[in-house]
């Protein structure tokens, strides 16, 4: 093909491409940041049970992770009440305009856009935030400051 470039830090082209593979293949099929993101869940949210299908994706972006994110929950909601819930919850900005990863430069938010839907047990969203500015490391300052704040 025209144009193609010989990958060599990614397993394919990274320019004017994206890469759905993000660390080493698995034996079970995932990466290895796949992983981390189902364990990191699990460890934050303290149940090793919670189901998590990552599919971590490379996108050519100077900042930002972006995320499509699927959630069934334990019993119903209103689509305010989850609204409301979001709305309140501290360093996060949720908005019905579009959210891209260039929005979400140099903020130290997390930005969560196109919440729909299927029924009263599921809904999808899209969250971005700055992975300079908001990570691993943050999410767990805050996780512990709110847990104190709870907690005395």
């Amino acid at each position: 093909m025209k144009g193609v470039i010989a990958p060599k830090k990614f397993v394919k082209q990274i320019h004017l491409n994206v890469v759905p593979q993000i660390g080493a293949l698995l034996e079970n099929g995932f990466t290895d940041e796949e992983m981390k993101m189902v364990n990191e869940t699990r460890k934050i949210l303290r149940d090793p049970h919670i189901d998590i299908w990552p599919t971590t994706v490379r996108v050519p972006v100077l900042y930002g992770h972006s995320e499509a994110i699927f959630v069934e929950t334990r019993s119903a909601f209103e689509m305010a009440e989850l609204s409301e819930a979001l709305d309140g919850s501290q360093s996060v900005i949720h908005t019905e305009d579009m959210v891209t990863p260039v929005d979400a430069a140099g903020s130290d938010s997390v930005y969560v856009a196109r919440i729909r839907s299927f029924d009263r047990t599921h809904f999808l969203m899209w969250n971005v935030a700055d992975n300079i500015r908001v990570g691993a490391a943050t999410n767990a300052v805050r996780i512990l400051q709110k847990h104190q704040e709870l907690n005395g």
